[in-house]
């Protein structure tokens, strides 16, 4: 009997210690294994299944050369000087350093001077007592442009991690964490340096201020190539540009350009009888129509022919897109012409013509850094041309008139090319807006073993251990 009390007993204390890990289960903290050199490269990684622990500690100062700094990627030191300045920048926009991968950790990401990738977590890993910085040239080690791969070196200190760890991991920074981008993190063209697939909580900052300034982003944009973009409201509920950090600069060069009727042309290489009924029965949409037929468009010529009609004008071209090429098909749909988007617009600029090009699925087809013009799924000719009359009346300046061509179905995104090219070609994208979740509007395809290799070149961390 006493020794069945002892059992009971035992079995009782067991269950009251466990009590509290069942119905308040730990938040993930990033595992720890082993003590870890402070010079290691961005591993692979392959969990052998161990106990992860975090170990809270003090660590001394630790002094890197210019050797150092050049040799190694990834840091878990108290200071650098070559990075002191991003580290100053860095440091306001960061929340407070966390030990928890959550709502509380994030990461600050710029593009230095020096042609490198910065990133900085507020995140201490288990087991010492930095956050980490990972610091590189991507021309020269790729997977910095790797934010998957970033992230699982920042949030795990070990050269080994299951897949289902991993993926735990990078789900749990795309749904919680903060990525917060640095302006210079865009490109020219206004294309992030990195793929930020599927990552909820993004913030864009110009740190180069005396107070961190804030930009807001609307939409991700689909492009060809990856990675996609982010666009943000230039007016009304459907006009974009990219990037958000141009938007007002955008506003003004837009809002200072006077918008004049009678200088628009529109040209419709659709073959349709509903297209071509909309454009005949009304009065201000038929005044504005080339006369041409785009059943007698069968060479480059016919082509650069039915641009001359509108040389010096703006002319909004309505067309159908294959791959990166406008194509006129017959009522059997027997194809009668072909150019490329390119070249369609080199031909406007010798005709001294500001192109508004509004193609089929556009933004997918274009092939080059600059954004063009584009549609995202399927393109309603009719629809744009309601909305395009509807420009013609309401519109006072170019913003104006960009902003009321846009419409729910059809999202009008303006970049740099633009800018650029203002005077000559309107370079936009337009796509029709996706209402799925970020995550959905671009996706990689991702094929891992059962165990996940970060990358295959191995990036060299310095790390202060206990």
């Amino acid at each position: 009997m006493a020794n069945n009390q002892k059992k009971l007993t035992r079995v009782l204390a067991s269950a009251l210690l466990l009590f509290p890990f069942l119905v308040f289960p730990a938040p993930f903290i990033a595992p720890h294994v082993r003590p870890v050199d402070p010079v290691r490269p961005i591993d692979p990684i392959n969990h052998d299944g161990r106990v992860f622990h975090p170990i809270p500690h003090q660590a001394p100062e630790f002094h890197l050369t210019p050797q150092d700094i050049e040799a190694h990627q990834v840091f878990r030191v108290r200071t650098i000087d070559e990075l002191k300045e991003s580290d100053i920048k860095s440091s306001p926009v960061l929340p407070p350093m966390t030990r928890v991968l959550g709502a509380n950790s994030g990461i600050y990401v710029e593009y230095t001077p020096n042609g490198k990738i910065y990133y900085r977590s507020n995140y201490i890993s288990a087991g010492f007592s930095n956050p980490t910085r990972i610091y590189g040239n991507p021309n020269k080690i790729p997977i910095l442009k790797d934010i998957e791969s970033v992230v699982l070196n920042i949030f795990y200190a070990d050269n080994s991690l299951s897949q289902s760890a991993a993926d735990y991991i990078w789900r749990n920074f795309k749904e919680q964490a903060t990525l917060t981008l640095d302006i210079s993190m865009f490109d020219e063209n206004g294309v992030p340096r990195i793929d930020l697939t599927g990552i909820k909580n993004i913030k864009i900052v110009d740190t180069n201020r005396n107070e961190p300034i804030y930009y807001e982003y609307g939409e991700i944009l689909q492009t060809r190539s990856p990675p996609p973009s982010l666009i943000a409201k230039i007016k009304g509920c459907c006009f974009y540009g990219r990037p958000p950090s141009s938007i007002e600069g955008y506003r003004e060069m837009l809002s200072a350009k006077p918008f004049h009727k009678n200088d628009i042309k529109i040209a419709s290489m659709f073959i349709d009888s509903a297209t071509e009924h909309t454009l005949k029965k009304d009065k201000i949409l038929k005044s504005k129509q080339l006369k041409f037929d785009p059943r007698k468009i069968a060479s480059i010529d016919d082509f650069k022919k039915m641009l001359s009609k509108a040389h010096g004008k703006t002319l909004i071209l309505l067309g159908h897109v294959e791959d990166s090429h406008y194509v006129i098909r017959d009522s059997k749909n027997i194809e009668i012409f072909k150019i490329s988007i390119k070249e369609a617009r080199e031909l406007a600029v010798q005709e001294s013509i500001t192109l508004i090009d509004i193609g089929c699925e556009t933004a997918k087809a274009i092939d080059s850094n600059s954004l063009g013009i584009g549609v995202a799924t399927t393109y309603n000719s009719v629809n744009s041309l309601k909305s395009i009359k509807d420009a013609l009346i309401n519109s006072r300046n170019f913003e104006d008139f960009m902003s009321n061509i846009s419409s729910e179905g059809l999202n009008i995104v303006i970049d740099k090319s633009f800018v650029d090219n203002h005077v000559r070609t309107l370079h936009a994208s337009i796509y029709s807006k996706i209402k799925n979740s970020i995550k959905d509007l671009w996706l990689r395809n991702l094929i891992k073993d059962t165990w996940i290799t970060v990358s295959q070149v191995s990036l060299s961390t310095i790390e202060e251990k206990k």
